[in-house]
């Protein structure tokens, strides 16, 4: 389009070429430094028309594509979100909910592994309250399992979050479970020695309690 500007030059006069696009004659004036002003009276308002629907049809499909982005975008702002109230559950009232409701089933849970073996009688509480103690691990092994897996969908990295030693005990923690549920058979011999994994569920308490991750980072 520097045809127009040097003959602008030579002449005196500007004039916009009706075949061209206005944006980009628009940027060329930008470039040598002359405003819309210095078009021609003749050029000026069909100049002005062209630029305007230009710009009207570009923010029209940038509206589009930000529409079309719009639930990817609210997925990642989800996964955000979550993040953020697992990794900091102090920052609203719901984060801190689930972050005690867990901490809560827990406790009920290696409570329960642990009054497993008590003796009730003649044989110990597991045996006798069989179907309760059931109920009560499958209600904490499903929470333990949503909290598990709603972690790794929100972490921002998630290979890296499933190699760090709390991630590898939420699994060793509900693994036994279903181990269990797929062979139920092997509830004698090995499956026994599995189920002694259970009790690593306090350390996941460590998660609910600042001193004990400094007494971990101090270990370590």
């Amino acid at each position: 389009m520097f045809n127009y500007i040097i003959s602008y030059y030579r002449t005196g006069k500007l004039h916009f070429p009706e075949d061209e696009c206005a944006c980009s004659f628009a940027h060329e004036l930008d470039f040598f430094g002359f405003s819309t002003d210095h078009l021609d009276m003749c050029c000026h308002e069909y100049f002005e028309e062209q630029k305007e629907e230009s710009e009207d049809y570009m923010a029209r499909k940038q509206i589009r594509m930000d529409q079309a982005n719009l639930p990817k975008r609210a997925l990642v702002t989800a996964r955000e979100k979550l993040w953020e109230m697992f990794d900091n559950p102090g920052q609203n009232l719901f984060a801190m909910l689930m972050h005690y409701v867990s901490g809560v089933f827990i406790f009920i849970s290696v409570s329960a592994s642990l009054a497993e073996t008590v003796s009730c009688g003649s044989e110990k509480c597991g045996d006798k309250y069989k179907g309760f103690f059931f109920v009560l691990e499958s209600i904490c092994v499903t929470l333990f399992t949503i909290e598990y897996l709603l972690r790794l969908w929100s972490t921002p990295k998630r290979w890296q979050f499933a190699k760090q030693f709390l991630s590898i005990v939420d699994v060793v923690a509900i693994l036994p479970f279903y181990i269990g549920l797929i062979t139920p058979q092997a509830s004698e011999g090995p499956f026994t020695v599995l189920r002694v994994f259970r009790i690593f569920r306090i350390v996941k308490m460590s998660r609910h309690s600042d001193r004990a991750q400094q007494a971990g980072s101090s270990l370590k």
